[in-house]
């Protein structure tokens, strides 16, 4: 499941948002700030590519979010039937026979076994490589198909999971791709083929047109089990990379859908007759990353030094008491979103330890507790001291997020208001990620996922050259030990216990400030009937929705 940073491009014609298409009621304009690169699944990195590639293609189960115990639910796709078997390390599966593929070509066993063997292929560098150890697999990471595949009829196969792996219905959820178009194309020329623009597809919908920097088009593919006679004809996907385009569209009933409104603007929305707003809630959040580890002495020599600043726990808490992250919530958020205490929302109701708190804003509380950690201002020049080392660092921010530099004027000015100096520094986004995965910066402020399922392993063990999302360097053998227990085959009350203990072992060491979860604001045409907007996105499962 997914990965998030994006390349937005720069010019529009605008024309194109007023034709005449838009006049149908039974179409559906999404307005997104940039285009694809890609049509093909293999390929699908950005999110939008993703939403895509999940109508165009099946897999073989699909998710839905249960909003009773905040987790996903599993149903059947293209498999009719699946058995679980020998302890649950194989799977027996039955597909459904009656799915086309775009040409013609009935779908088989043979695109199942195609595709997991062309997505774990480190020569074509899918989204999803790396992603199959629960297989029996090659040193490369590429799976071993003979070991792991067992085709019984063109309907029916048998996946057979290393029996030392923990496998799940997560390893089997990726959109499928044609064995007859995949399999005389040499492995290296896959990611230049022409199936990147025109694909062959097996979905909900099917590609009808791709107009370059102006809309991807989907049209129902009527053969589809998923399609009702109430889905919407045609998806249009209009890129508009400015804001301001966006919105102006929308209001004048050019655009039926649009995500991240501005929270300034969603008075404005409820004010109109035909559009209505739903909050998208806690997948992403803002944080500062405090750097355990010292950054000079790691690129100097690779050594894992204690950071002077950061590496007491007591310190970050006092840094997270100093921030008025309320501020931010309230004057630029217009409390769209909720102050955070740690990686798990309130959404994920089983999951998430309602006893954890976020850490208010007190000043005087912050300044006591660096006196009691032995930071003093002697020399009275307004600057915290211990010994010779002054309580000055920058924090590094990628440039171009108007909430970031807000908070950033604010939080400077509550560092500063207790004697510690910070300058914010802001950079371009390459050049931030290329710090950040090398771990040059002491501090850094930033927004993150919470990838569904929840991960926490990607990010908090220990073992640093084999968790580089473990910027902070952060090291916990108790966080270790659960988050290898969670791997394990446990139950599902087991699994969100852990997850609850380590969100109390988070909060109580503070390795990074949690600031506070970002609603996505989603804005809607009334005319769009039986929307069900979700942790999963705006467009899933959209088959079910009617137009009127």
């Amino acid at each position: 499941m997914k990965k998030y940073f994006f390349i937005h491009i720069v010019f529009i014609l605008l024309f194109y948002s007023c034709s005449s298409e838009n006049t149908d009621k039974k179409y559906i304009s999404i307005g997104v700030r940039s285009d694809v690169e890609t049509l093909n699944p293999l390929f699908a990195f950005q999110p939008n590519e993703g939403d895509i590639a999940e109508l165009l293609f099946l897999a073989l189960v699909q998710y839905q979010w249960d909003e009773k115990s905040g987790d996903l639910e599993t149903y059947l796709m293209l498999a009719e039937q699946i058995e679980w078997e020998n302890d649950s390390t194989s799977l027996l599966i039955k597909i459904k026979d009656d799915v086309y593929w775009s040409d013609g070509v009935k779908v088989s066993v043979d695109d199942i076994i195609t595709s997991f063997d062309i997505y774990s292929d480190p020569i074509v560098q899918s989204r999803a490589m790396g992603f199959f150890h629960n297989y029996y697999h090659f040193p490369d990471g590429k799976i071993d198909i003979e070991k792991s595949f067992q085709k019984i009829t063109d309907l029916e196969l048998r996946i057979i999971f290393n029996p030392e792996s923990k496998p799940s219905f997560y390893d089997i959820d990726l959109p499928l791709i044609p064995h007859h178009y995949f399999k005389d194309i040499k492995r290296e020329n896959i990611a230049n083929s022409n199936f990147n623009l025109q694909p062959i597809t097996n979905g909900a919908y099917k590609l009808e047109k791709w107009d370059k920097d102006q809309a991807v088009t989907l049209v129902k593919n009527d053969k589809s089990f998923l399609i009702r006679e109430e889905s919407p004809e045609k998806l249009i996907f209009r890129v508009i990379p400015d804001y301001n385009n966006r919105f102006l569209q929308l209001k004048r009933g050019e655009l039926d859908i649009v995500e991240e409104i501005k929270p300034e603007d969603a008075a404005e929305i409820n004010n109109l007759s035909d559009v209505f707003i739903h909050l998208n809630k806690g997948r992403e959040y803002d944080y500062i990353g405090w750097n355990i580890m010292d950054p000079t002495e790691y690129s100097k020599n690779e050594k894992y030094i204690p950071n002077k600043l950061f590496s007491n726990p007591n310190v970050r808490k006092a840094l997270t008491y100093a921030l008025n992250r309320k501020e931010v919530l309230n004057n630029f958020l217009y409390n769209f979103g909720e102050l955070a205490s740690g990686p798990i929302s309130s959404i994920f109701l089983d999951s998430y330890d309602k006893d954890i708190s976020p850490y208010d804003y007190n000043p005087k509380l912050a300044l006591e507790i660096l006196h009691q950690e032995g930071w003093q201002d002697l020399d009275k020049d307004g600057t915290l001291e211990k010994g010779d080392l002054k309580f000055k660092f920058n924090i590094a921010v990628p440039s171009g997020n108007p909430r970031r530099k807000f908070a950033a004027t604010i939080f400077a000015n509550n560092l500063k208001s207790i004697g510690v100096d910070v300058n914010f520094e802001f950079l371009e986004m390459n050049t931030f990620l290329d710090g950040l995965f090398n771990k040059k910066y002491d501090a850094w402020m930033v927004g993150w996922q919470t990838p569904i399922p929840i991960n926490l392993k990607i990010q908090w063990y220990s073992d640093l050259k084999n968790t580089p999302l473990n910027f902070i360097s952060y090291q916990n053998e108790i966080m270790d030990s659960l988050l290898l227990r969670y791997d394990q085959k446990i139950g599902y009350s087991e699994k969100k216990s852990i997850l609850r203990k380590i969100s109390q072992i988070i909060h109580s060491e503070e390795p990074y400030t949690f600031l506070y979860w970002i609603d996505n604001i989603v804005a809607v045409n009334k005319k769009v009937k039986n929307i069900r907007i979700n942790p999963l996105g705006v467009v899933q499962a959209c088959w079910n929705w009617s137009t009127e």
